[in-house]
């Protein structure tokens, strides 16, 4: 039988089972063998230590590089509307360990980069030939992964005004993530998140050729920024939640802001609060920093540290909760995260190899569904808007026949 291992401070319990595990302090690592239906299981379990500071402003946690990097690069990022055409203006943060960057677009556009063949959002970028919407992070570090997002939204064109994510005027975030290796490699993927919790990560294989861009001027990382107008998306929400109905274009399928998020939704739109500057930027370990195992159940190894970010509503300070770890296949793992104020809850899977994955967010006794992806691309996004304080618990599933690694950044008041 599959078991399902919930997380709790210091403490592991294996679900189905009489046996519990015993707290754990520091950081060396025990087991416990379990016997069920006849069947032994090893159990590899080591303690979860949080650890927060309040000030305003700064966002991230690290898997830090065992030595520094010496070596630079440069990353580029072109930005597109909605579809096809090239837009400037905005400013992004590149950050990750110490490293914060933070430069401008040039203003320009729009211009088409290339006709999308009616399959928009175009997922090619070219800083060559079209250098609207083109921008540069020079002096990157390598080896290291780094996170991306934009702090300010492209120029206003005209009336034409932009949103800091795409897929309805209520889209909640856009965040990319790049790992650049010992050699100067850049692997870079896009995570967008629509208006109705829906993430989608870019690029497609099936679309660019690759499922990572390149960062370079040939190939550069591409964020999309949805155009602002009168559009409605559902007539019955006109005054009950006005962020959505700013639409250009035919209305999506995902549109619609989830009607049980709303009343601590970030204003005046849900992507407002991700316009905020982190401070140290959010990073992990190009390889997983726990040893993949064959167990059943998830070993989550590294420390989760919490460290502040800017408020979005009634919180003070904001931590990201680090886990990386193994999961067998058809194995679950549950982790407890207790929030202090109201304030957007964000979770970020990744993981290795492909696979098919689930990730869901619960209240803390498993009654209601928050919010429930999957998908077998390497990475989801889960966001619930900003809920009040309380104890949530955020599960991941592998679903795949084959066992994973992961890493898990739930960033939270």
């Amino acid at each position: 039988m599959d078991q399902e291992v919930e997380h709790v401070g210091h403490i592991d319990r294996a679900i189905g089972s009489r046996n519990r595990v015993r707290p754990f302090e520091g950081s060396a690592r025990h087991s416990l063998r379990i016997r069920s239906g006849g069947i032994g299981r090893r159990l590899g379990a080591a303690s979860l230590m949080v650890a927060g500071a309040i000030a305003l402003g700064s966002l991230g946690t690290t898997s830090v590089q065992g030595s520094s990097p010496t070596t630079t690069t440069t990353v580029h990022l072109q930005t597109m509307d909605s579809c096809q055409q090239a837009i400037g203006g905005a400013q992004y943060q590149l950050a990750g360990g110490s490293v914060d960057i933070r430069p401008t677009t040039p203003s320009g556009g729009p211009q088409t980069v290339a006709s999308a063949g009616g399959k928009c959002p175009l997922q090619q970028g070219n800083c060559v030939k079209i250098t609207a919407g083109c921008v540069q992070f020079a002096d990157v570090p390598y080896p290291g992964t780094y996170r991306i997002h934009m702090l300010q939204v492209p120029d206003q064109t005209g009336s034409q005004a932009y949103a800091a994510c795409t897929g309805g005027s209520a889209c909640q975030s856009e965040v990319a993530t790049l790992t650049i290796d010992s050699g100067g490699t850049i692997e870079a993927t896009v995570t967008n998140v629509y208006p109705d919790s829906t993430s989608v990560v870019w690029p497609a294989s099936s679309v660019h050729g690759t499922s990572s861009y390149a960062g370079t001027a040939a190939d550069p990382i591409v964020f999309h920024a949805f155009g602002l107008g009168t559009g409605v998306c559902d007539a019955a929400d006109v005054d009950v939640f006005p962020a959505e109905n700013h639409l250009t274009g035919t209305p999506s399928s995902h549109c619609r802001y989830p009607p049980a998020l709303r009343a601590t939704a970030c204003t005046p739109y849900p992507w407002s609060c991700t316009l905020a500057a982190w401070s140290t930027g959010p990073t992990a370990s190009p390889t997983p920093t726990s040893t993949p195992t064959s167990t059943p159940t998830s070993t989550p190894t590294s420390t989760p540290t919490p460290t502040p970010t800017s408020s979005p509503t009634g919180c003070t300070a904001s931590v990201t909760t680090h886990l990386s770890g193994s999961e067998a296949a058809a194995a679950s793992s549950s982790y407890f995260v207790a929030t202090s104020a109201a304030g957007s809850f964000t979770s970020t899977l990744h993981w290795s190899p492909a696979n098919q994955v689930q990730l869901t967010v619960y209240n803390s006794s498993s009654s209601v569904t928050f919010d429930k992806q999957s998908g077998a691309s390497g990475s989801l996004v889960s966001s619930i808007g900003n809920p009040p304080a309380a104890s949530y618990k955020v599960k991941v599933q592998n679903m795949g026949t084959s066992g994973i690694t992961f890493t898990l950044d739930v960033v939270h008041c």
